[in-house]
């Protein structure tokens, strides 16, 4: 037996090569080759067999030893994560499971105030977000047709003067499509009067289409306690931010765990609270039915997103950062050694894929491929394909086979 998906990567990569090599056809007309690719995307929306590595796709530049959160976007069809070892923001064609260019020009890992970058996402209009250090919010321009394009068109600011020119990085963010605003989470500031001081991690709204800023006081969070994943529901029309460490509000002393802060988008005022438990909340994602999904203490949380009431809990789902694919209704989490599989409604992990190197990945629901940034690293992914001492992005896909 074989598998298809995997010949199907093969054979593009190998489509690739005769494109850029033209002293070695492979005597094959593109007739033939046009068939074999709609055979391949034909197998590849096959949702309910089971995942497998398909692929790796190699990154040009230093090798990957830091990255951070990583996107897809429906609209572009790419796949987008923080490259910090090249100081910027990489893209993957994730139709066609290849590299396409960089946003470079961010602060790099160790930055001097803060490595970057961090959370990323992307908005209408073609516009790249992504938190970076010195406390900046990055904004490119990612459309192929721009003269700006893969260029940074501006630096937003989301220092305070609590923490001056300490204010680390502009970690994670979330989008408000409704009132075109971002969050974005400053989660490592230090005193401005002495940097070895950690003071209470805060948010910042900014107005996508003005670039305005507005600053979000979280109460009872823990200095120097983190700050985690914003998330946009359009249903309940608030944004979710996961906190790891709060104090409590009589005494003040941190109670070892955290909770999900409801924001509103208009006042930056948070709302209420969700508990997910005696943990601390990082990766959140919703998935359908009002769930919504958290990453707690090295397990996965189902929460009601209206009502904040825990319907279950899948143990052993150790993560940064979680994706849903609307594509086949399945919560994913990568945490450099394993990539698992969770079924959001049964409440239930279902599979687990060895994934040495990889974290924050990402899936794109068209054709269900999902992935994850892959740092260099012993026996990594990337090794495992003939790439190693590099670093990668692996590629996993729905494999039906053949006899």
């Amino acid at each position: 037996m074989k598998s298809k998906v995997t010949g199907c990567l093969l054979f593009g990569l190998a489509f690739l090569l005769t494109l850029t090599i033209s002293a070695r056809p492979d005597g094959r007309d593109r007739d033939d080759r046009e068939g074999d690719q709609q055979e391949c995307r034909d197998v590849e929306h096959n949702a309910k067999t089971p995942l497998e590595a398909i692929g790796v796709i190699p990154i040009p530049g230093n090798a990957l030893a830091s990255t951070d959160i990583a996107w897809v976007d429906p609209g572009t069809e790419r796949f987008y994560f923080a490259d910090r070892s090249n100081k910027s923001v990489d893209i993957i064609d994730a139709e066609n499971d290849t590299f396409v260019g960089r946003v470079s020009g961010f602060a790099g890992s160790p930055g001097t105030n803060g490595s970057g970058p961090g959370g990323v996402t992307v908005t209408p209009g073609r516009k790249l977000w992504a938190g970076d250090g010195n406390a900046m919010l990055q904004v490119a321009d990612v459309d192929p047709a721009s003269p700006n394009y893969l260029k940074i068109i501006k630096s937003i600011d989301l220092a305070t003067p609590a923490c001056g020119s300490n204010c680390n990085r502009a970690d994670e963010i979330g989008y408000d499509p409704k009132d075109h605003k971002i969050l974005a989470a400053v989660d490592q500031p230090n005193s401005a009067k002495d940097v070895n001081v950690p003071i209470e991690p805060y948010a910042a709204l900014i107005d996508a289409n003005t670039y305005g800023v507005q600053f979000v006081t979280i109460p009872n969070i823990t200095a120097g306690g983190g700050l985690e994943q914003p998330l946009w529901d359009g249903e309940l029309g608030v944004f979710f931010l996961t906190v790891p460490n709060v104090n409590d509000p009589v005494s003040g002393k941190p109670l070892g765990r955290g909770e999900i802060a409801l924001i509103n988008p208009k006042t930056g005022v948070v709302k209420k609270t969700y508990s997910a438990g005696n943990c601390g909340p990082t990766g959140e994602v919703l998935a359908p039915y009002g769930r919504l999904v958290v990453e707690c203490g090295g397990n996965v949380v189902i929460l009601n997103a209206h009502t904040g009431n825990i319907i279950t809990t899948v143990l052993g789902v150790p993560a940064d950062e979680l994706w849903f694919n609307s594509g086949d209704d399945l919560v994913y989490a990568a945490n450099s050694d394993h990539l698992k599989v969770v079924d959001p409604q049964a409440g239930t992990l279902v599979q687990t894929l060895s994934d040495v190197g990889g974290r924050n990945q990402a899936a794109f629901a068209e054709n269900n491929h999902v992935f994850t940034p892959v740092r260099a690293g012993a026996g990594d992914q990337c090794t495992n394909f003939g790439f190693p001492a590099t670093g990668c992005v692996a590629v996993f896909a729905h494999v039906e086979t053949e006899k």
